[in-house]
C-alpha cells in the first residue's frame, strides 16, 4: 500500500495558494467536514485537507462515498470568494479545472464528460465526483478522484471507473494533485477576475445529454444547457424550466 507523500506534493506544486498549507490524515471520518470547522477558525483560502481513506465520506444527497484505502485521491480545498459572486456558478467552474486536467492524460479518444451538477464521466463510468458546502462565509469543495482501483473494488452494480483503468498503468497521486491545484486554482482565478462566460461555454461543449431528452425527477425535457447562475436548462412542454438542484438521467444509456 503506497500512501500518500505530502512531501513529495510540496515539492510539485506550482499554485500560489491552494495546497500551500496542506494536512494529512491517514483515516479520518471526512475531509469537507474537517475543514468547514478550520473555515470557521480562520484558516485562509486554498488550504487543502486530503486522506488516504474516510470513513464517512459522502456526496451529494448524503450519499456514501466509499473508497479502499490509498486508491484514490479524496480532498477538500477551502475558498474565500469575494462579496457579489454567484457561488452557484462555483461547480461548473471546479468541473471545468477537473475535466482539463484529466482530459490531457486520457489516452486518445477517451474523454471525460461532465455530468450535472457535479460528476466527471468516463465512458458510461463515474471517474470522479465533488461536494461543494458553504461553511463561515466560505466554501468547502470536496473532490474524490478515482485513481488505483480495479473493477473489483466497484461492487453492488456501482458504475465507475479508475485513471489506473483508463489510462493502463500506476497512478503517481502526488504528481496528479499538484497538476488539479495548479489547474483549479487558475480557474477559480479566472472566474473571479473575468466572470462565468466563458466556463458556461466550455461546460456546455464538454457535458452529457446536452440537445437530448432527459429527466430529473417528475421533470422532463430537453437538455439545453447551463445558465448564467450555473443551473440547468431543460425545454420542458410548458416552456423553459430551471432546475439549481437534482440529478439527470438521459432516455439512453451513457455512452459505453
Amino acid at each position: 500500500m503506497n500512501l500518500f507523500d505530502a512531501s513529495k506534493l510540496r515539492a510539485l506544486l506550482r499554485t500560489k495558494s491552494f495546497g500551500r498549507v496542506f494536512e494529512y490524515h491517514e483515516d479520518l471520518d471526512s475531509t469537507n467536514r474537517l475543514l468547514r470547522e478550520q473555515a470557521g477558525q480562520g484558516a485562509v483560502e486554498g488550504t487543502v485537507v486530503l486522506a488516504d481513506h474516510q470513513s464517512q465520506g459522502k456526496g451529494r444527497w448524503g450519499r456514501h462515498w466509499e473508497s479502499p484505502k490509498a486508491k484514490s485521491l479524496l480532498f477538500s480545498v477551502l475558498l474565500r470568494p469575494p462579496e457579489g459572486k454567484v457561488l452557484s456558478q462555483l461547480s461548473a467552474v471546479l468541473g471545468v479545472a477537473l475535466a482539463r486536467t484529466l482530459n490531457r492524460r486520457l489516452p486518445l479518444g477517451t474523454k471525460a464528460l461532465l455530468k450535472w451538477p457535479n460528476d466527471l464521466w468516463v465512458e458510461g463510468r463515474k471517474l470522479s465526483g465533488a461536494l461543494l458546502e458553504h461553511s463561515a462565509g466560505a466554501v468547502v469543495a470536496g473532490i474524490g478522484l478515482n485513481c488505483q482501483q480495479s473493477a473489483r473494488d466497484f461492487q453492488g452494480g456501482l458504475e465507475a471507473v479508475s485513471l489506473s483503468t483508463l489510462e493502463g498503468g500506476d497512478i503517481d497521486r502526488e504528481a496528479l494533485l499538484a497538476d488539479l491545484l495548479l489547474e483549479l486554482e487558475s480557474c477559480y482565478e479566472a472566474w473571479k477576475s473575468s466572470g462565468f462566460e466563458a466556463f458556461k461555454a466550455e461546460w456546455n461543449a464538454g457535458a452529457c445529454f446536452i440537445g437530448e431528452m432527459a429527466a430529473a425527477g417528475d421533470i422532463k425535457g430537453r437538455v439545453i444547457g447551463l445558465d448564467d447562475t450555473g443551473a440547468l436548462l431543460m425545454q420542458g412542454d410548458e416552456g423553459t424550466l430551471v432546475l439549481n438542484s437534482g440529478e439527470i438521467k438521459a432516455f439512453r444509456p451513457l455512452p459505453q
